[in-house]
């Protein structure tokens, strides 16, 4: 047993990280590598449907629907495990942003699903904040994108966004009135390619949620999700309301 003290707990803490970034190092590797071969069979799948879909039968059209459908997955998965590796070495230096503007953007961005699901989105009065403009941006798209697509059929989706103030963080909540998440799955869903449907119930490969926890852990916050009190879920997540102190 290894003798407990400051020396052999930052060595502890060295070794861990070394292997952080060695596995962060191989997942984009191998990512990267199975990129080109993948785009390759999806490519020719394609033309194959296109230019033979007339010589094949109902049977042989559908098995190629099958390896384009799932070919496709699987390019968003290895995209979503590229992202996921490099999320720390692609950052932005933190800024000075106005949160209610990176709301507004994600909205515009996910404009086709506000209306064609007649969804209502509201939102409080959102703080100006230092943190990664993309990067945060990409959490509140996540959780909102959630928010819309989570919902019973023929139901209308309503989201709220709302912020308060916890002694030095700020924390903003996403609150839906979808289908819900049962407690006991509270953890799984931020881990990576885990999902609670199939795809035939609601599209995704379960990368969104994991990157918007380590996007909120860089900032020195945390994510988590709790039942709604009248129907679906509310996500919270912190991060610091601490300001740089701008020298004059």
């Amino acid at each position: 047993m290894i003798p407990v003290s400051p020396k052999n707990v930052s060595k502890l803490q060295d070794l861990s990280q070394q292997v952080s970034a060695e596995f962060k190092e191989y997942a984009y590797n191998v990512s990267h590598d199975l990129a080109a071969p993948l785009r390759a069979i999806v490519e020719f799948s394609r033309i194959l449907q296109e230019e033979c879909s007339g010589s094949l039968d109902a049977e042989h059209r559908e098995y190629l629907d099958v390896i384009i459908s799932n070919g496709q997955k699987m390019q968003t998965m290895i995209q979503g495990l590229l992202t996921y590796s490099r999320l720390n070495t692609l950052a932005k230096p933190f800024t000075i942003l106005s949160t209610s503007k990176l709301v507004s953007d994600c909205l515009y961005a996910l404009r086709d699903t506000v209306t064609s699901t007649n969804a209502k989105v509201t939102t409080d009065v959102l703080p100006d904040v230092y943190a990664d403009a993309e990067q945060l941006q990409q959490v509140f798209h996540v959780l909102i994108e959630n928010a819309l697509k989570f919902n019973g059929k023929n139901h209308i989706p309503r989201v709220h966004l709302s912020v308060a103030r916890q002694q030095n963080n700020w924390c903003f909540s996403v609150a839906d009135n979808g289908i819900g998440i049962q407690t006991r799955f509270y953890e799984k869903i931020f881990k990576l390619f885990q999902r609670l449907h199939t795809d035939e119930e609601y599209e995704g490969v379960g990368v969104g949620l994991t990157l918007a926890q380590k996007i909120v852990q860089r900032h020195g916050g945390n994510i988590w999700v709790e039942p709604n009190n009248t129907q679906g879920s509310i996500f919270y997540f912190t991060i610091p309301a601490a300001m740089p102190v701008v020298s004059l």
